[in-house]
């Protein structure tokens, strides 16, 4: 399917606005997220549903949501993306609060060939650098099964899952606080318009993180400790996946939340993801 960047920008914002329960999105929310008039973003999904087939499901003053071959399209960027990420980090040895960017504008113009060649070194990876889902090469797509940590209760402990990538100062500043993916921690108190009191694993003092920055945290519940003498278990990856779908069917997706799940909520595989201390070393900056 032949379609320009600035449509990629789309089904992309679309996707992850609308999260695992695929919810439409308005369209003042994607003329914040891609920096445009309403009017534009207006005329944009109005052409979008008018193609065959169509890319989205569009209704004015309803909000839209991806069609299956918008969501396709969407997951193919999505996947882009967070290889590039990965290959930028561990390959190119960028630091992880500057590959964001330059995946941005790489994403639309790889071929398959090489981004089949760059899952290929990287060993089919299951996690960028900054602990999102990768897509898998068909075309499905998967949401950690996390939760805000702004959300998470008072002295339940978690574990880092993810962290947002689009903030190069917040990133810095999440490593320098030591606030990575897989790093486990414990909130110990709560101001609702100012910070959170969190202690991390291991270390003796508590730490004070505005809101605005543990805004950008999400986490889940930690596995459980390794018994004595064998080695820690990597953290897994509990994911809400969603797939392709038949046109004008839509899909019911499970919500993120913390800690537990029903029965069959979502499923949960074991990826290759790194362990906390391995992690920690592999996003210290290093220089280009």
């Amino acid at each position: 399917m032949a379609v320009s960047k600035a449509v990629d920008d789309y089904l992309k914002a679309i996707l992850e606005l609308g999260g695992s329960r695929e919810e439409r999105v308005s369209s003042n929310a994607l003329a914040e997220r891609l920096a445009v008039r309403p009017a534009s973003v207006t005329g944009m999904l109005q052409k979008l549903a008018a193609q065959q087939p169509p890319l989205v499901l569009y209704e004015k003053h309803h909000g839209v949501r991806l069609s299956a071959a918008g969501k396709q399209r969407g997951w193919e960027i999505v996947r882009h993306h967070r290889l590039l990420e990965l290959f930028l980090h561990d390959v190119l040895k960028y630091s992880w609060d500057e590959v964001h960017d330059e995946a941005e504008r790489l994403e639309h113009f790889i071929s398959e060939r090489f981004e089949d060649r760059v899952a290929a070194i990287l060993g089919d990876p299951a996690l960028d650098p900054h602990g999102h889902v990768i897509p898998q090469k068909d075309g499905a797509g998967a949401f950690r099964d996390e939760a805000p940590l702004l959300e998470w209760p008072l002295g339940a402990p978690a574990a880092i899952s993810s962290v947002r990538d689009r903030d190069p100062a917040a990133l810095r500043e999440l490593e320098r606080l030591g606030l990575v993916p897989e790093v486990r921690l414990t909130i110990e108190a709560k101001n609702p318009h100012a910070s959170l009191l969190v202690r991390i694993d291991g270390q003796s003092e508590a730490i004070r993180v505005n809101n605005g920055l543990a805004g950008s945290l999400f986490v889940m519940t930690p596995p459980a400790r390794p018994s004595a003498g064998r080695p820690p278990s990597p953290l897994r990856i509990s994911v809400s996946q969603t797939r392709p779908a038949k046109p004008d069917k839509p899909r019911h997706a499970v919500e993120n939340r913390p800690p537990t799940n029903a029965p069959g909520e979502s499923n949960s595989v074991a990826g290759p993801s790194r362990t906390g201390s391995q992690y920690r070393r592999a996003v210290t900056p290093k220089s280009r």
